[in-house]
């Protein structure tokens, strides 16, 4: 086996199609990763490699295995094969090796690729080799099937072509299935010949123990009925062909039952065992935080799914987290609604039409039940080159969680939180109106001008940067709210420059206080450098540890974003009060006048704190919190978003999940992204882009050189 291997090795390194299709290859792949990765941005590495074994591989490799089997024939030397001393299982486990060798370089070459985007953001490691196991896998595969494919002519052409139809129609015919008629026969197609799909899941960030059993049980079998082709021509050779065809037939038929039955087993193993979620934020999984709310669970809840369980076009990722949910406790039902056949479904759950793949959680002792629209549970991305909406990330578990939270609390224990008005306020983006409804709390503007008192439903008073100060009257009803036992949200807009003594005797309530300028960092790593000049204010704070940072600090994937911030200034410890750090700068920080000027206001350097939680005794044992931030534009989308990737919307509902009662807390899942965004520059982009592009070249080039040498010897 290993002479047959050496010498077809050496023989496909010394001619040009060896070279040629390798760099054809990585060609593909290099391509799809600069506009994917180097232009786009993106962590993903599933985008590159799902291309390039659906394009590249299925053009390539039935031209490397053409050669195998129909050229020794073609030749007349198969004979001296088959009269030599080496098993036909040794022969062909010698050529499958060599091509295997062959296709191992674009695979470690796709190796290095997470390594080369590591420094510009969060590469999700697990998925992204995830995705190259599935790449080698499936070359493995379609190399058995070409090799075989050759054996049975000596035309090298017509078994290229043939093993190229074969495996365009294995990965193109996945969306054929759903035509036929027969569940039985869709089923049976999809476990034989169905190549796309098995490709999709292992580059989508699932580890999926189907797709490696079908690639691994199909090379084999194509492997061992290659060897049975051998055999047969061997006992040709020696006049034993009838009974040895017969032996030859019931093996491979025997072969073929076996693969059959292996793959229609694995696809019925338990789901926690048949696929594992690789990506960093659990895309496909239900995180800890979830489980243990649905673990409370006391009362029975049926959930509505919007789709037929036969349906192969349901949105799978959805199907897979409300059976996640149910593993956790007994007492959840699924159930599912085809709104082609019961159309009217909704109409006891929701005023408008919910759409296919929308879901419903009823709980069954009360009778009240949450109606998630599936639009509010994804989000979409506009493709301007085809004008169509593609999935970009997943809400799901976010949204059911929080109607799981909001379903378990008593009707008459819901409270609001209550965002100040009338003084200029910002207002929230939808994303972060989302996640105080997240928590289980209503949110509504309030106007204390005419009132004598807060609300007594009020659980949080938010003060989002008020652009003029409140009266003394409404500072007063404030202050007796807060000591009262009442929770506070104050973010302050360090831009302003108006004096603002009643919103200061607020925050002196807790024995805080703005201090007068924007924060300047100095330390390269505590800013936004591609922001050019304005960069050192566009701070990326460390964060202390704390529950509210806690979830974010265990993530490792970078800090929040805070452009144009203030400084607080705090006692520790004053009448009853205790204070800590949230967000502070570097010690090389500097506090500028509030026009952005580089004078300094403070005299030196020094570490600044830009938002802080306060805790304080009023009454017995009961406690008012507040927390402060002194930058206005860390929660809003645009910040979120671009910059923190999520990071300040998830510490900005961990800050109001510490805010509510115990017996009110929720937990605030993110918004699962499919694509983590990179924070590279362009010169950087542009360097990558030229290396790797040169790269194909060079290859071509040194492949032909040695073929010129060897031609000329």
């Amino acid at each position: 086996m290993i002479a047959v291997f050496k010498k077809e090795f050496r023989s496909m390194l010394s001619n040009l199609i060896a070279p040629l299709l390798t760099g054809g290859i990585l060609a593909v792949m290099f391509l799809y990763f600069f506009f994917n990765n180097l232009i786009a941005w993106s962590a993903d590495l599933g985008v590159p490699m799902n291309a390039t074994a659906s394009l590249a591989l299925t053009f390539a490799v039935p031209f490397l295995t053409m050669r195998l089997f129909a050229e020794e024939r073609a030749k007349k030397t198969e004979q001296l094969l088959l009269s030599a001393p080496v098993s036909p299982v040794r022969i062909v486990f010698g050529k499958f090796l060599a091509v295997a060798a062959l296709l191992s370089f674009p695979a470690f070459i796709a190796c290095l690729l997470p390594l080369i985007l590591r420094p510009y953001g969060e590469v999700q490691y697990a998925a992204s080799y995830t995705a190259i196991l599935g790449f080698y896998l499936y070359a493995l595969m379609i190399t058995a099937i070409g090799m075989f494919v050759s054996a049975l002519t000596q035309n090298m052409f017509g078994a290229g072509i043939m093993t190229f139809l074969l495996l365009l129609l294995g990965v193109m015919m996945s969306g054929t299935y759903d035509r036929i008629g027969s569940p039985l026969l869709q089923t049976l197609l999809r476990e034989c010949f169905d190549f796309g799909t098995r490709i999709s899941r292992m580059m989508g960030g699932l580890f999926d123990l189907t797709s490696v059993i079908y690639f691994l049980s199909v090379c084999a079998l194509f492997l061992f009925l290659t060897v049975q082709v051998f055999y047969k021509r061997r006992y040709d050779l020696h006049g034993e062909g009838r009974r040895a065809a017969l032996m030859i037939l019931g093996a491979s038929l025997l072969a073929v039952l076996t693969c059959l039955f292996v793959n229609l087993g694995a696809a019925h193993l338990p789901g926690r065992i048949r696929t594992v979620d690789v990506t960093s934020n659990g895309l496909y999984s239900v995180t800890e935080p979830s489980k243990e709310v649905v673990r409370g669970l006391t009362d029975p809840y049926r959930i509505y799914y919007l789709a037929a369980e036969d349906d192969a076009e349901k949105d799978e990722n959805i199907e897979r987290i409300l059976k996640a949910y149910l593993q956790e406790n007994e007492l959840l039902t699924l159930e599912y609604v085809n709104p082609v056949l019961r159309p009217s479904f909704y109409e006891a759950y929701s005023d408008t039409a919910l759409s296919a793949d929308s879901v419903v959680i009823v709980n069954e002792r009360t009778g009240r039940f949450r109606a998630l629209e599936y639009r509010d549970m994804v989000q979409t991305q506009l493709n301007l080159s085809s004008f169509t909406e593609y999935v970009t990330g997943y809400d799901v578990e976010g949204q059911i969680t929080n109607a799981f939270a909001r379903l378990s609390v008593p009707a008459d224990a819901l409270q609001k939180a209550y965002l100040l008005t009338g003084h200029g306020e910002r207002s929230f983006d939808t994303l972060f109106t989302e996640r105080i409804s997240r928590t289980g709390l209503e949110s509504e503007e309030l106007t204390l001008q005419m009132k004598e008192q807060l609300p007594e439903d009020c659980a949080l008073l938010i003060l989002n940067a008020p652009a003029q100060d409140l009266t003394e009257a409404e500072a007063d009803r404030i202050l007796r709210y807060l000591s009262e036992g009442g929770n506070l949200l104050m973010i302050w807009d360090a831009a302003q420059t108006k004096e603002m003594p009643n919103l200061a005797r607020i925050a002196d309530f807790y024995g805080v206080s703005l201090l007068s300028g924007i924060v300047a960092e100095t330390d390269p790593e505590g800013y936004l450098p591609e922001a050019g000049e304005i960069g050192p204010y566009y701070l990326l704070p460390l964060m202390v540890q704390d529950a509210v940072t806690e979830p974010l600090l265990q993530a490792r994937n970078g800090t929040v974003f805070c452009p144009l911030s203030g400084a607080l200034a705090y006692e520790e410890e004053t009448e009853g009060c205790v204070t800590a750090p949230l967000l502070v700068t570097s010690e090389e920080a500097l506090l500028t006048d509030p026009a952005g000027q580089t004078a300094e206001a403070t005299g030196e350097a020094g570490r600044f704190t830009i938002a802080l939680r306060s805790e304080k005794e009023v009454s017995g044992e009961r406690y008012s919190t507040a927390f402060f931030y002194a930058c206005a534009e860390m929660f809003t989308k645009e910040a979120d978003e671009e910059v923190a990737l999520g990071k300040n919307s998830m510490l900005f509902g961990n800050t109001l999940n510490e805010l509510l009662p115990e017996d009110l807390h929720a937990v605030s899942i993110p918004v699962k992204s499919y694509y983590n965004t990179l924070s590279m520059s362009a010169n950087a982009s542009r360097a990558f882009m030229i290396i790797l592009g040169l790269f194909v070249p060079f290859l071509w080039v040194m492949g032909f050189a040695l073929w010129w040498m060897r031609r000329r010897l």
